[in-house]
């Protein structure tokens, strides 16, 4: 069985400089922004409440670059 996120749900939510998990959302504002699973980022959002990092997003390429090189750090780290 093949796990998909449906583009149209909301996964997170943007304040200016912030992004927030939907669990430590707080409430809408005027500058409130939704983040939806099909939205593209250079790097996994990380929530500024809690500190989840929210992987429910796209990556760009260079996200999807970045995510590998992190990951070898971390493989190399472990193996040495």
């Amino acid at each position: 069985m093949t796990y998909t996120m449906k583009t149209y749900l909301i996964v997170g939510y943007t304040e200016p400089g912030a992004f927030y998990c939907p669990d430590c959302f707080a409430g809408p504002t005027k500058e409130t922004g939704a983040v939806f699973a099909g939205d593209e980022f250079d790097s996994y959002p990380v929530c500024d409440c809690c500190g989840e990092r929210c992987e429910d997003v796209a990556l760009t390429l260079e996200g999807w670059e970045a995510e590998q090189r992190r990951l070898d750090n971390e493989d190399a780290e472990y193996e040495g």
